[in-house]
């Protein structure tokens, strides 16, 4: 039997402490912030042109050149991820070599990437398929839900990786799909705690009594800027929450896996 509730307790112990989430944390933070100003600075002037259908050749290129930084921000902030990723596992692994951790994750950063570039397409293809794509995606999830795991502690390739995923699935189904259920409950319960100062504020926000999507676009972003304080604190307090969510689940994930790997489940 696979010790879940141990598992559980040792993710959520490990996940409260600052130095498993802060990296998760300062990038999240960092990035959120540059899109935010972003946005907030282009959003009245783009909105401005699709109502007004004002797009000259000039304008066209700049919401290109636009799109296209956003784009290249966002691969960066997917990669950085990514290596947090991997040292997060490492630790969850042996939880003393913090140091350790960061080098692992270079050093098996491409197959990290690998495993991530196959796991997303065939997830994206999986969401294409009509009506049943969302189950299809679960399933991707499943598939591979010790993917990371495997080639952290293990050293293997992205293929055998992934292959190695697949064989706990076709043994063990119902521990992963137990283990999926209880990482998903959990992380969602944590990310709805941390989000209700959030919440309360944005209800407690002014009523926007503009009609046209220019009025009410102006009137939201005036509002948040009268609010920065509050917004910012919120936000923050949501954002460790999700940055804890990530950290128990890979946690207890890495748990799970290495009870499965003694048990030679697979």
């Amino acid at each position: 039997m696979v010790d879940y509730t141990g598992a559980i307790k040792r993710g959520l112990k490990f996940s409260l402490q600052p130095k498993r989430w802060s990296a998760f944390f300062i990038l999240d933070f960092v990035f959120l912030t540059i899109l935010l100003f972003s946005v907030s600075g282009n959003l009245i002037p783009l909105a401005s042109m699709l109502v007004n259908y004002s797009f000259s050749s000039i304008a066209f290129s700049s919401v290109f050149m636009y799109v296209l930084a956003l784009l290249i921000g966002l691969c960066v902030w997917v990669l950085l991820r990514l290596w947090i990723t991997g040292a997060v596992v490492y630790q969850s692994y042996k939880e003393k070599d913090f140091g350790k951790s960061w080098e692992v994750s270079r050093e098996r950063f491409f197959s990290l990437t690998g495993a991530l570039i196959v796991i997303t397409s065939l997830s994206l293809i999986s969401n294409l398929v009509i009506l049943v794509g969302w189950l299809l995606s679960i399933i991707v999830s499943l598939l591979f839900f010790f993917v990371f795991q495997d080639l952290i502690i293990t050293n293997k390739d992205t293929f055998l990786a992934l292959n190695a995923s697949l064989k706990i699935f076709k043994r063990k189904p119902l521990t992963v799909i137990i283990a999926w259920i209880l990482v998903t409950i959990v992380s969602l319960v944590i990310v709805g705690i941390f989000s209700i100062p959030l919440l309360l504020f944005l209800l407690n926000l002014s009523g926007v009594g503009a009609s046209s999507l220019i009025g009410i676009l102006t009137a939201l972003v005036f509002s948040l800027e009268t609010n920065t304080a509050a917004l910012l604190l919120t936000g923050v307090i949501l954002l460790i929450g999700i940055e804890i969510s990530q950290v128990f689940a890979l946690k207890t994930q890495t748990e799970i896996y290495l009870q499965v790997k003694k048990r030679r489940l697979f």
